[in-house]
């Protein structure tokens, strides 16, 4: 039986509630560990100056925004983003808790978190 999304997907192209979003974490997380807690392909794009992609986004049950993105020259560790006016350590840990993901999975953390 697949697995139950455990963030809501957001519309691609979706803004940030408050116009911009902060890196929150890094994720010893792989492809298929992000695709199960979205429950759906991951997409993928281009960033000026970034390069190459692969990722997702969408929200927490409290209604935070999340965005989970891996660049190809960031090495294999997938940024989490949230959006600047949302609070990291309550993020990170509704993150963690939500996708039942271990603290020794994530590599870096906002400072504040």
């Amino acid at each position: 039986m697949p697995q139950q999304a455990r963030i809501k997907l957001v519309e691609r192209g979706t803004k940030w509630p408050s116009g911009g979003s902060k890196p929150l974490a890094q994720l010893k997380v792989d492809d298929r560990w992000v695709i199960a807690i979205a429950g759906a392909p991951l997409s993928s794009g281009d960033d000026d100056g970034l390069g190459r992609w692969v990722g997702t986004g969408g929200t927490l049950p409290s209604g935070k925004h999340v965005e989970l993105l891996r660049y190809e020259m960031g090495g294999p560790f997938y940024e989490l983003h949230a959006d600047l006016a949302a609070d990291p350590r309550e993020t990170l840990e509704e993150f963690l808790r939500v996708t039942d993901l271990d603290r020794d999975a994530v590599h870096w953390h906002h400072p504040q978190a």
